[in-house]
C-alpha cells in the first residue's frame, strides 16, 4: 500500500468520527488529522444509545453488537468500530505511549477531546488504530 492509498484510508477513518467537509488534502498526515479534528462538526447520519456518529458516503453500516459496530468500504475493506462508554462514565483519560517502531504514532488533543493514532506496517499492509474521543477503529 502506497503513502496515498494510506492518506485515503486514514482520511475516511478520521471523517467516520468527526464529519464532513470540503478541503484539499496534502501528503502530510500530520496536518490532515490537526485539519479534521479542529473543526467541529454537528453531522451524523447513525445514532446509537447515547452516542451518534456521521458514517461518509462510500462506507457501509453492516452490523451493530452492544457497542461493536462493523463498516465496510467500497473496496471491501472492513472497519471494526468500539465506543468505550465505560470509560466515558468515569471520564478515563486515555494514556498513550508513542510507538517509535510504528510507521506513524501519534497522541490527539483538539476540542477537549484526547485520543491517539498509530499505524504499523504489516507485510506490505497498514495495520491502522485510532482512538479519539472514547472509540476506537
Amino acid at each position: 500500500m502506497n503513502k496515498k492509498k494510506l492518506i485515503i484510508l486514514l482520511s475516511i477513518v478520521v471523517l467516520l468520527i468527526t464529519g464532513c467537509s470540503v478541503h484539499k488534502l496534502d501528503n502530510n498526515l500530520g496536518s490532515n488529522i490537526k485539519y479534521f479534528l479542529s473543526h467541529k462538526s454537528s453531522m451524523y447520519n447513525v445514532h446509537f444509545d447515547g452516542y451518534k456518529y456521521y458514517v461518509p458516503k462510500g462506507i457501509k453500516f453492516l452490523s451493530k453488537e452492544e457497542y461493536n459496530s462493523i463498516l465496510l468500504d467500497k473496496y471491501d475493506n472492513k472497519y471494526y468500530l468500539f465506543v468505550d462508554v465505560v470509560a466515558y462514565y468515569h471520564k478515563k483519560q486515555i494514556d498513550y505511549k508513542i510507538n517509535n517502531n510504528s510507521h506513524y504514532s501519534r497522541v490527539l488533543d483538539y476540542n477537549n477531546k484526547k485520543g491517539y493514532i498509530q499505524i504499523d506496517e504489516l507485510k506490505n499492509t497498514y495495520f491502522v488504530q485510532y482512538m479519539y474521543n472514547y472509540s476506537k477503529i
